[in-house]
């Protein structure tokens, strides 16, 4: 929000075309974009790697677009992150 983006929805459940639930961690439902916070503990097993590659899919045949961040994003290049997001939400709503 300090970068001027408007505020997302956190923790938002999306439900996909064979009626599983995937849920983001920031989402700007509107414009169908979703942001994931990839850490790299958690992502670093071969069933998270395959669970994240489903739910990328899955997001992304119902029109979702969804953007990977890990924590260098967010601490070291904020003002990167931010326009990356800032140029989907607006890309979208045009």
């Amino acid at each position: 929000m300090d970068g001027g983006l408007p505020e997302p929805v956190l923790q938002y459940e999306i439900i996909d075309r064979d009626g599983r639930c995937w849920r983001v961690d920031f989402a700007w439902p509107e414009h169908k974009v979703a942001v994931e916070y990839d850490g790299f503990d958690f992502h670093s097993t071969t069933e998270h790697l395959r669970r994240d590659r489903q739910k990328r899919a899955a997001l992304q045949e119902l029109g979702w677009t969804v953007l990977s961040v890990v924590c260098d994003d967010v601490r070291g290049r904020p003002d990167t992150t931010v326009r990356r997001i800032s140029t989907q939400l607006h890309r979208l709503a045009a």
